[in-house]
């Protein structure tokens, strides 16, 4: 990897729907990606029309939306994402999402999950106080891990 020195940051802008954009950008020609899209459940707060989509719908939705922002990226893709709650049962549109891009062999590796820590503001509040962290990358390793660890003090099998 080569180091560069830049007074100016390279950034720029694309407006337009994700999938249309992606298709007209070249492999490889971004550092990151880092979107949070809208959750199953909720694409009509976002102006969706037609009807609901099941998890299993909307994972295979943001499947090809995984594999198009892997392929113009350079690292790893980072998806913000909820599953969702519909009358107190939870749907599992996230893991469907991880298991369909380990299929298709896009790596998710070691999803977190980031807690809201915001206060109870309605009867579902469990429902909505936490998001899944997803990093999608080409197989091998999508981060550093020891980059944002501390080092160990053993190796393996201990001293």
């Amino acid at each position: 990897m080569s180091i560069r020195n830049v007074t100016e940051p390279e950034t720029a802008t694309k407006l337009g729907d994700c999938v249309n954009v992606l298709l007209g950008m070249p492999t490889n020609s971004v550092d990151l990606v880092v979107t949070s899209p809208p959750y199953h459940g909720k694409m009509r707060r976002y102006g969706a029309t037609g009807p609901k989509m099941t998890a299993k719908e909307w994972a295979d939705w943001m499947l090809g939306i995984v594999a198009g922002c892997v392929r113009v990226s350079r690292g790893p893709v980072i998806v913000i994402a909820n599953g969702c709650v519909q009358k107190g049962n939870y749907q599992p549109s996230c893991e469907r999402l991880i298991v369909a891009a380990d299929d298709a062999g896009i790596r998710c590796d070691r999803p977190v999950m980031w807690h809201k820590n915001a206060p109870p503001n309605r009867k579902d509040w469990f429902g909505n106080n936490w998001e899944y962290c997803m990093a999608f990358g080409e197989r091998g390793d999508v981060w550093n891990w020891e980059a944002i660890g501390t080092p160990r003090k053993y190796d393996s099998g201990g001293k």
